[in-house]
């Protein structure tokens, strides 16, 4: 049979399982509601999820082993432009985006009540705090696990936020879990005590709660937030390379448009706020699905300034997650390097501004979806603990941990650190901003560094070693 008539033939089976009605994904009215979902053959060079993607099609997930990914389509059309494309299509597959999630997932009332039990249970330990509110003034809330009463030096702190995007639900329950974890198992597992006891580990478990909602009330497949009646993708609403390199829409009913401006968004500020307080040295931000690992930076051909530590950081954890279809573990890279162009996001957002060596780790895959039977919650939530874990104990391995000081002693709030290694010859030297006790905690790899750290006209230069173990000093100016 000839190319044409195989075509002609894949359209009349489209238009027979989508029916006549109109429902295209570019229209305002029907925005963010998807009528079914097609795996499509991928390239090696993914050059049909740039494609896609540029063209306002909502790509949900991938299977990089397998070399397919799932574009969410909204309308008959949509069906006949990924012919138009060119693109092998392997099946297509209807959706009920009116049926709510499994009820044992969590929504934004339940996740509050869990925390406000868990505070009320362990006073000395979980710390619940409202960061702020969303657009539809709902309160986000983060969980603050330490023991303030176990070390009273300056703690490091590090963060785990979830659910950015409304549909990926899974996401929330390993932010719950990690919190039970820390809080049921403190004071009989010495692993967890110490982790507790010596740094401020802040769990934020909903970004997106009016997203959210929307999931639960009216539409299972709602990613953004609910800004006019098409929302705004918080997820490339940051302002570092915001709307930089073609990787979110300017168009308001694409799933990845980044809102009218950088940091537009309350929800973005929230977060904003949050990491511009705490300064935390590392962060993972879990979305769903694709069984990867993302590093800064997501716009193509650029990579972090001190790129060995990020990396080598991102492929640790990815080797520790297994993937749920048996085949290896989670795979890392670049977002430009595993799938496309991603700007305006809060890894790199964070990464660039304050230095915090940022991760995100979309959990589940393909076959999971965005909303697989809860009865799965506990295989993904355990097959990710080590991954947050290893960051938790990296905390005290190679780095530097130091407070700035002036020749009174008092600390420096924002003094700028700057370190260069002298054993890589030609490296170029990476900066953190002290918080605002003039505390920094850099993550290096053993070797010798120097330390240029000023303030105003103060400069101090100052020659460390690091080993395997971090180093925590006072540095005077």
């Amino acid at each position: 049979m000839a190319l044409r008539s195989v075509r002609w033939l894949q359209i009349s089976l489209m238009l027979t399982v989508f029916g006549q009605k109109p429902l295209f994904a570019s229209t305002e009215a029907d925005h963010g509601r998807p009528s079914a979902v097609a795996k499509i053959t991928l390239s090696p060079s993914h050059k049909e999820l740039h494609r896609l993607r540029s063209k306002g099609f909502d790509v949900g997930g991938v299977n990089l082993k397998a070399g397919t990914a799932d574009i969410y389509l909204s309308a008959d059309r949509d069906s006949l432009s990924l012919l138009a494309e060119g693109i092998e299509v392997r099946t297509i597959k209807s959706l009920d985006t009116l049926a709510a999630p499994d009820s044992e997932y969590k929504t934004p009332a339940e996740v509050h009540e869990m925390l406000e039990d868990w505070a009320r249970s362990y006073p000395n330990l979980a710390h619940l705090e409202s960061l702020g509110k969303s657009l539809k003034g709902e309160e986000i809330w983060a969980i603050r696990i330490s023991n303030d009463n176990a070390i009273r030096d300056a703690k490091p702190s590090i963060l785990f936020n979830a659910e950015h995007h409304a549909r990926e639900v899974m996401t929330v329950e390993v932010i719950l879990d990690t919190a039970e974890y820390l809080l049921t198992r403190y004071g009989s597992d010495p692993r967890v005590t110490n982790w507790v006891d010596r740094n401020n580990i802040w769990l934020l478990p909903m970004v997106n709660p009016d997203g959210s909602n929307t999931v639960w009330s009216s539409n299972n497949m709602w990613r953004k937030n609910v800004r006019g009646n098409y929302g705004v993708d918080i997820n490339r609403n940051y302002p570092y390379m915001w709307s930089g390199c073609g990787g979110s829409s300017s168009m308001p009913w694409a799933q990845d448009f980044h809102g009218a401006s950088a940091g537009s968004e309350p929800e973005t500020q929230t977060v904003m706020r949050l990491v511009e307080r705490i300064k935390p040295v590392f962060n993972i931000s879990y979305h769903s699905y694709s069984e990867i690992v993302i590093y800064p930076y997501g716009c193509d051909g650029r990579h972090a300034e001190d790129r060995a530590i990020v990396e080598s950081i991102g492929k640790q954890i990815a080797d520790l997650i297994p993937s749920e279809t048996g085949q290896g573990s989670y795979t890392p890279g670049t977002a430009w390097e595993l799938l496309y162009d991603v700007d305006g996001s809060d890894i790199d957002w964070m990464y660039h501004d304050h230095h915090v060596l940022a991760y995100c780790i979309e959990v589940s895959s393909d076959q999971s979806g965005f909303q697989p039977p809860f009865a799965q919650r506990q295989t993904t939530v355990e097959s990710v603990r080590p991954a947050w874990q290893h960051l938790l104990d990296r905390l005290e391995q190679s780095g530097i941990r130091g407070v700035v000081r002036d020749i009174r002693g008092r600390p420096i709030p924002s003094a700028l650190v700057s370190i260069q290694s002298l054993s890589n010859a030609g490296s170029s030297p990476a900066s953190w901003t002290a918080d605002r006790n003039g505390r920094f905690h850099a993550i290096l790899a053993p070797g010798v560094y120097n330390l240029r750290i000023s303030s105003g006209p103060l400069t101090s230069d100052q020659t460390i070693r690091v080993n395997d173990k971090v180093v925590t000093s006072d540095f005077q100016i």
